[in-house]
């Protein structure tokens, strides 16, 4: 969710295609983390990967950075 300042209302701006794997979806995500760029990494836990969202005023980009990762 993301919230413009003053706004009483969020907007989702990741994951509201639905569960599934393909990339504009996510399946059992279960960390979130920004990096000091202000990027968002996502873990997606069913699809083993890791996202990057690159956000600038609305989001312009996603990278798949890992496949086939498990976490312990």
């Amino acid at each position: 969710m993301r919230w413009s300042e003053g706004s009483r209302q969020g907007e989702v701006i990741v994951g509201r295609n639905g569960k599934g794997e393909e990339s504009n979806q996510l399946s059992s995500p279960i960390g979130l983390s920004f990096d000091v760029e202000e990027n968002l990494y996502g873990s997606d836990c069913e699809n083993d990967r890791i996202l990057r969202f690159v956000f600038v005023k609305i989001l312009i980009d996603l990278e798949i950075l890992t496949r086939n990762t498990k976490a312990n």
